[in-house]
């Protein structure tokens, strides 16, 4: 493990106790130095077998991470987008309607995620051969 990855996996197993705002400049400069593609690679964004109305969903998730990827994000590239975020919007919107009147309580929570993950695509580009 180097000493980012260290670093990373430690900041992120201790972000409830650490003050919010320490915990965001922190992940802020990794973001910027290492990517959100790096980070969802050591730590995924995961839906399967999550219920999104558990105290524990975020958390279990790691969606907790999309708004600082939105926050901090600069020139990902789409690859990263392609394999780290879009299987989850084709998840989301496999398992429900997007255009629904009406969404139960956890459809709700699921599109607040979809609406998170599409917007971190501005964020990425693509790169030229």
């Amino acid at each position: 493990m180097d000493a980012i990855e260290a670093i990373l996996k430690e900041l992120v197993d201790s972000r409830l106790d650490r003050h919010p705002s320490s915990f965001e400049k922190c992940m802020a400069k990794l973001i910027s130095k290492i990517g959100a593609g790096a980070i969802v690679k050591r730590f995924p964004l995961k839906l399967s077998g999550l219920d999104p109305l558990s105290p524990e969903f975020e958390g279990q998730s790691n969606f907790w991470m999309l708004p600082l990827f939105l926050k901090y994000t600069r020139n990902q590239t789409i690859e990263d987008y392609t394999e780290h975020f879009i299987p989850h919007i084709s998840t989301i919107t496999n398992g429900m309607n997007v255009y629904s009147k009406t969404m139960n309580a956890q459809e709700k929570v699921m599109f607040g995620v979809f609406l998170q993950l599409w917007e971190c695509f501005g964020k990425f580009y693509i790169v030229a051969g």
